[in-house]
């Protein structure tokens, strides 16, 4: 109990702060208040920040993270990496929220010189309506009618809210799938970024 304790704390904290931090950016992209301060990243080195910030998380709920850093080519993303954080944080939260137990996550990039840079988490499980999944970028709507499993991290729509609105003041976008592409369950959830430079 000793040794766990301090990681339940950080655990928790880590999800109440991704959940303080996406209702207060939300409001602040309302008003116009947001400033974003997009660079030059390479997307092997926010996804490996990512896996070193939320891998104890996702174990913690009995899951296993596995991240691609592999792309076609030297892709660059122009993005505010610390509003980047939140977004992956938010959508792995959701992830964990919805997986089954002992499932893997899958986290990764898919990049192309027409269509610029994809960022993707994918979780196994439940499947989301078609009629339910516009809710799911709605501020408190619950992510789905069921129940997620037993055992599993609950979350909410803001995460997703705020990553729609965080990718359109990107000048990109946020999609959906459930099932998830060439599969028959789960969910993935894909942000897209455009052709980076010339």
């Amino acid at each position: 109990w000793k040794v766990e304790f301090p990681d339940i704390v950080a655990v928790s904290t880590n999800k109440l702060m991704t959940q303080i931090n996406a209702l207060m950016d939300i409001r602040r992209m309302q008003r116009g208040h947001l400033q974003l301060k997009p660079a030059s990243h390479d997307p092997a080195r926010l996804l490996e920040d990512v896996e070193t910030r939320y891998r104890m998380s996702v174990e913690r709920a009995e899951l296993d993270m596995l991240c691609n850093t592999s792309l076609p080519d030297k892709a660059r993303v122009s993005v505010d990496a610390e509003v980047f954080g939140r977004m992956m944080g938010s959508m792995l939260w959701n992830a964990v929220a919805h997986a089954v137990r002992g499932s893997t996550i899958e986290v990764g990039f898919r990049s192309s010189k027409a269509d610029g840079v994809t960022c993707y988490v994918s979780c196994a499980g439940r499947t989301i309506p078609d009629e339910e999944q516009d809710h799911l970028f709605v501020a408190f709507a619950s992510e789905a009618s069921a129940e997620p499993p037993s055992g599993t991290i609950s979350s909410s729509a803001l995460g997703l809210t705020f990553c729609k609105l965080a990718m359109e003041a990107h000048g990109g976008s946020i999609t959906l799938h459930s099932p998830r592409p060439d599969r028959e369950d789960g969910i993935e959830v894909s942000l897209h970024f455009a052709p980076f430079g010339p």
